[in-house]
């Protein structure tokens, strides 16, 4: 419950700030395993790829977010679960491929944190491969690009 009212609450308040455009999200598989690996420009990221789906996602999000126990209790029933971004994190690594082998979705930002400069990627880190090929699940990748800006768009589009 406390995944689906917090996504709509931030969902609302997302489209009211942004013009939001979701393409191809029918590329995400309704049910089962599916890693979503999608670039990340904006805290806002989270945000508007979990509202572009119809079924809720499990996001690696970095350590530092579950240091305050009042952010890290909301955080965890919204299905996120740390990641120590300064390692190899083998707890994250298990934590992706419990996810996955429920059947469930897993968003991962494979840069590992967010790069201001829209129009270059950044150096992708092993681990959704890593959990992917372990797990068997499908990698839908997920582009964001626009501008955070009020009343900009935003388009995420799903490959």
């Amino acid at each position: 419950m406390w995944y689906w009212t917090i996504r709509a609450i931030l969902g609302f308040i997302s489209k009211l700030l942004f013009r939001v455009r979701v393409e191809q999200a029918g590329n995400v598989p309704a049910q089962g395993p599916v890693v979503i690996c999608a670039n990340h420009i904006s805290w806002w990221d989270p945000i508007l790829v979990a509202n572009a789906i119809g079924r809720p996602i499990h996001f690696m999000a970095k350590v530092e977010l579950f240091r305050n126990p009042v952010f890290a209790f909301i955080m965890r029933r919204v299905n996120a679960f740390p990641v120590d971004r300064g390692k190899p994190d083998l707890s994250a690594i298990r934590d992706s491929i419990d996810v996955l082998q429920s059947g469930k979705a897993l968003g991962i930002f494979p840069e590992g944190t967010r790069l201001k400069d829209k129009g270059v990627l950044g150096e992708m880190h092993p681990g959704a491969a890593l959990v992917a090929l372990r797990t068997g699940s499908p990698v839908v990748p997920v582009a964001i690009r626009g501008r955070y800006a009020f009343r900009g768009t935003v388009t995420v589009l799903f490959g």
